[in-house]
């Protein structure tokens, strides 16, 4: 079921997108609409998805690390619907002739490490038109030696040189790499809770356009393996071990509180939206948030941009909603946190200073959903609301003699972000085009978290 619902997801929206086939550069190409409403439904079976293995099987079948090869191909897809025809696509495979979309599903293991080679084979320009403002950080991406891409393992646990930093695109052949570029071979543990993930690629202000475009799959991370004389090794999934006893969250635990607060501008005289900063700043600014390694801090997360939800994700780490309170006077809170920088970055962004628990004083509690009430990477922000998160920067799974610290070094490499995960907001910077589509209106920026170690010293990195 949930399967079927991913797959048919995926499927409408990229051939909605997949009918406009242009060259980019910002120029409108001519595009054919696709009226949705004249296709008949439930006429196609789901497409056969390919399954790649993430792990190996050695002697009297003792697990080891899985080798795998994933390639983005600029492919023509024919399965979107029976009366469509075949679309352009990009998309993932082990090879031209079997990339599909979604991609293929990449089965992995607990605890058995899956090593994946990400290969760029697509065009020198994009193929969907959409246009993007020039002056994102996005507008030089590539210098015109190609689609530059980076793949990101959504709620995976790994080092941040394997984590899709935004920053750390190539192009085909390596012909342009992004400054946080190191390797396009990347490693997964596999150490965290068995769940669902998907993967899809994160470059810097391409991400809503090249998923819309085909790039995206599924990872299945399996909890153990039966063997059959037919079968061989494969993956099974026991309720027992997916109602594994996780921590009770526990705002007590937390060494710290932070204030993160979600802005948005407008132009100059006008009440015109143009972008979208968290705490005031833009991406290039330095890291903002420097967690240790093996603690919890609380987050009281302020959506102070009027109408908007916006669904925050934090790399890396797991957070527990504890709950969310309605702002009362939220004009008056806003002008002061942001002060004289109404249309622009900046402002003064001191919650204390401002009165947030005063703001806060009489408004509303909302319940937080039962289904949002476990350990979790994506919650809802609600506008003029304020979510107080309890973020835990250390495994959800404890094992013998790890003490709270990851399998890796988590102050190697350029760090964890966290944002606002609507695509279009995740990727415009600054600012994004009014005639693109409404919602792109109202933007978002990531924000890199960078690791102290244990004495407390932050590893810093220029943006």
């Amino acid at each position: 079921m949930v399967k079927g619902r991913f797959l048919g997801m995926c499927l409408l929206l990229v051939a909605a997108a997949g009918l406009a086939d242009g060259k980019g550069k910002g120029k409108k190409q001519g595009v054919r609409l696709l009226d949705a409403g004249r296709l008949e439904k439930f006429v196609d079976e789901l497409p056969d998805i390919p399954v790649l293995r993430g792990y190996g099987v050695a002697e009297r079948g003792r697990l080891v690390a899985g080798e795998l090869a994933v390639g983005m191909y600029d492919t023509m897809w024919r399965k979107f619907h029976r009366d469509l025809p075949a679309t352009r696509v990009f998309a993932y495979g082990a090879s031209r002739e079997t990339a599909t979309v979604p991609g293929p599903t990449i089965v992995a293991m607990k605890g058995v490490p899956t090593c994946v080679t990400w290969t760029n084979h697509l065009p020198s320009h994009h193929i969907l038109p959409f246009p993007w403002d020039p002056s994102l950080a996005a507008a030089g991406l590539g210098n015109g030696t190609g689609v530059p891409t980076v793949t990101h393992l959504h709620g995976g646990v790994q080092q941040s040189t394997s984590d899709g930093n935004s920053m750390a695109w190539f192009t085909s052949s390596f012909a342009a790499t992004g400054p946080h570029f190191s390797s396009p071979a990347y490693e997964y543990p596999n150490q965290q809770p068995p769940r669902n993930l998907w993967y899809h690629d994160h470059a810097m202000g391409l991400t809503r356009v090249s998923i819309l475009a085909g790039l995206l799959g599924a990872y299945r991370h399996a909890s153990s393996v039966s063997r059959s004389p037919e079968a061989g090794a494969r993956p099974v999934h026991h309720a027992a071990a997916l109602m594994s006893w996780y921590p009770k969250p526990d705002a007590r635990e937390a060494v710290v509180t932070r204030h993160i607060a979600m802005y948005k501008y407008a132009k100059k005289g006008t009440d015109e939206p143009t972008h979208m900063y968290l705490n005031g700043v833009p991406y290039t600014d330095p890291v903002t948030e420097t967690p240790q390694e093996g603690t919890s801090e609380l987050w009281e997360v302020i959506n102070l941009t009027n109408d908007d939800n916006h669904p925050l994700h934090v790399h890396l780490a797991v957070f527990a909603v504890l709950k969310q309170r309605s702002l009362q006077r939220v004009d008056e809170f806003r002008d002061c946190m942001q002060g004289s920088a109404s249309s622009g970055a900046g402002g003064r962004n001191d919650a204390l200073a401002c009165g947030m628990q005063r703001h806060l004083a009489g408004g509303r509690t909302r319940a937080v959903p039962r289904q949002e009430r476990g350990w979790k990477n994506v919650f809802k922000v609600r506008p003029s609301t304020v979510a107080t998160l309890l973020v835990r920067f250390m495994p959800l799974e404890e094992s013998s003699g790890n003490s709270g610290r990851f399998p890796f070094d988590v102050t190697a490499g350029p760090g964890y972000v966290y944002h606002c995960h609507i695509l279009d907001r995740e990727d415009n910077e600054i600012t994004c085009l009014c005639w693109f589509c409404c919602c792109c209106l109202l933007v978002s920026t990531f924000q890199r978290i960078l690791f102290s170690n244990l004495q407390g010293q932050a590893r810093s990195s220029a943006p």
